[in-house]
Formats: structure tokens, C-alpha cells, sequence
């Protein structure tokens, strides 16, 4: 399979989303994940920012400035819920 350039989109609200969490003001690292779409376009890959799921700070046992280190059992459940509102979707389509 060949690799091919993607593009990377976000509406507005996720932008926003995103900044809060990631620059709260304390000067420290953070960690989102953002679950996307994806469009296979001609001459690129568009991948569509569907859903940002932010880490909450309280699972990040080390946040410095330059050091972040989170649990990925935060993310786990979140991604497990949205994989299986996926499926619920396909079956009944």
C-alpha cells in the first residue's frame, strides 16, 4: 500500500475544545485524542475531526512543561464506548 499525503480538518468548535485543554494556563503538557474520519480524496487522504476526547489531568500522573506521561486506561473506556455506538449504527443502516 503506498503511502499518501492526509490533510488534517477540525471545525471550530473542536479547535477550541482542543486549546482549552491543552493550554489551561498552568504551563503544563496535555493530552487529547481526537477520533476522525476519513476520506479518500484523489490526490490525498482527508481525516475529519469527529470527536476530541480530552485526558483528564488527574490521569496524567506526570505533567510538567516539557513531560507528560498519562494512563491509557482513561481512553480505554471511551474509545470502547464509541467503537460499539459504531457498530450499533452499521447494523442498523
Amino acid at each position: 500500500m503506498k503511502n499518501r499525503p492526509a490533510h488534517l480538518r477540525l471545525a471550530g468548535i473542536h479547535v477550541e475544545e482542543l486549546h482549552r485543554h491543552l493550554f489551561p494556563g498552568d504551563g503544563k503538557e496535555a493530552v487529547a485524542f481526537a477520533l476522525c474520519g476519513r476520506h479518500h480524496a484523489t490526490e490525498h487522504d482527508v481525516l475529519l475531526v469527529q470527536e476530541v476526547l480530552p485526558v483528564p489531568y488527574a490521569d496524567c500522573p506526570v505533567r510538567k512543561a516539557d513531560q507528560i506521561t498519562w494512563r491509557t486506561e482513561a481512553i480505554e473506556p471511551l474509545l470502547r464506548s464509541r467503537s460499539e455506538m459504531s457498530s450499533v449504527r452499521e447494523k442498523s443502516s
